[in-house]
Protein backbone atom coordinates (compact mmCIF):
# COMPACT_ATOMS: atom_id res chain seq x y z
CA UNK A 1 0.00 0.00 0.00
CA UNK A 2 2.75 2.36 -0.15
CA UNK A 3 2.36 3.08 -3.63
CA UNK A 4 -0.83 4.60 -2.59
CA UNK A 5 0.42 6.86 -0.33
CA UNK A 6 3.41 7.96 -2.95
CA UNK A 7 0.46 9.14 -5.32
CA UNK A 8 -0.22 11.44 -2.50
CA UNK A 9 3.25 13.32 -2.81
CA UNK A 10 3.32 16.08 -5.42
CA UNK A 11 6.34 16.24 -8.11
CA UNK A 12 6.53 19.79 -8.74
CA UNK A 13 10.83 19.27 -9.78
CA UNK A 14 9.15 16.92 -12.75
CA UNK A 15 11.52 14.11 -10.97
CA UNK A 16 11.51 10.34 -12.40
CA UNK A 17 9.39 8.12 -10.09
CA UNK A 18 10.25 4.48 -9.79
CA UNK A 19 7.80 2.04 -7.35
CA UNK A 20 8.45 -1.25 -6.44
CA UNK A 21 5.58 -3.60 -6.18
CA UNK A 22 5.52 -6.38 -4.13
CA UNK A 23 1.98 -7.79 -4.96
CA UNK A 24 -0.35 -7.41 -2.68
CA UNK A 25 0.01 -3.65 -3.52
CA UNK A 26 -1.09 -4.58 -7.23
CA UNK A 27 -3.40 -7.15 -6.22
CA UNK A 28 -5.41 -5.60 -3.20
CA UNK A 29 -8.95 -6.55 -3.44
CA UNK A 30 -11.36 -3.34 -2.80
CA UNK A 31 -13.20 -2.04 -6.02
CA UNK A 32 -12.04 1.69 -4.84
CA UNK A 33 -8.25 0.67 -4.85
CA UNK A 34 -8.38 -1.01 -8.15
CA UNK A 35 -10.34 1.60 -9.68
CA UNK A 36 -8.46 4.87 -8.48
CA UNK A 37 -5.53 3.75 -7.61
CA UNK A 38 -3.90 1.15 -9.71
CA UNK A 39 -4.80 3.63 -12.52
CA UNK A 40 -3.33 6.00 -11.27
CA UNK A 41 0.03 4.69 -10.79
CA UNK A 42 0.42 4.07 -14.31
CA UNK A 43 1.96 7.45 -14.99
CA UNK A 44 5.00 6.42 -13.13
CA UNK A 45 8.19 6.28 -14.95
CA UNK A 46 8.98 2.60 -14.17
CA UNK A 47 7.93 -0.42 -12.08
CA UNK A 48 10.17 -3.01 -10.47
CA UNK A 49 7.88 -6.40 -9.49
CA UNK A 50 9.79 -8.81 -7.13
CA UNK A 51 8.87 -11.81 -9.11
CA UNK A 52 7.20 -12.72 -12.54
CA UNK A 53 3.77 -13.38 -11.18
CA UNK A 54 3.78 -9.79 -9.48
CA UNK A 55 4.77 -8.66 -13.19
CA UNK A 56 1.83 -10.70 -14.54
CA UNK A 57 -0.39 -9.35 -11.84
CA UNK A 58 0.42 -5.74 -13.33
CA UNK A 59 -0.25 -6.37 -16.80
CA UNK A 60 -3.48 -8.12 -15.94
CA UNK A 61 -4.57 -4.51 -14.87
CA UNK A 62 -3.50 -2.71 -17.40
CA UNK A 63 0.00 -1.92 -16.37
CA UNK A 64 2.47 -0.66 -19.02
CA UNK A 65 4.80 -3.63 -20.20
CA UNK A 66 7.87 -1.43 -21.35
CA UNK A 67 7.69 0.17 -17.87
CA UNK A 68 7.75 -3.23 -15.73
CA UNK A 69 11.38 -4.42 -14.54
CA UNK A 70 12.09 -8.28 -12.52
CA UNK A 71 14.23 -7.87 -10.00
CA UNK A 72 13.94 -10.86 -7.91
CA UNK A 73 14.55 -10.43 -4.05
CA UNK A 74 16.95 -12.92 -2.14
CA UNK A 75 20.79 -13.44 -2.43
CA UNK A 76 22.56 -15.81 -4.55
CA UNK A 77 24.67 -18.48 -2.03
CA UNK A 78 26.68 -19.58 -4.72
CA UNK A 79 28.85 -16.09 -4.94
CA UNK A 80 32.57 -16.77 -3.90
CA UNK A 81 32.24 -13.74 -1.57
CA UNK A 82 29.25 -14.83 0.30
CA UNK A 83 30.43 -18.19 0.43
CA UNK A 84 33.64 -17.09 2.24
CA UNK A 85 32.09 -15.09 3.95
CA UNK A 86 29.60 -17.93 5.75
CA UNK A 87 32.89 -20.30 6.18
Amino acid sequence: MGAMFTMLALNPMKRKVVVTLHGLDVVFPVRLYQRYIIPGMFTYDAFICVSNATKEACIKRGFPMEKLHVVSNGVDGKREALTTFIR
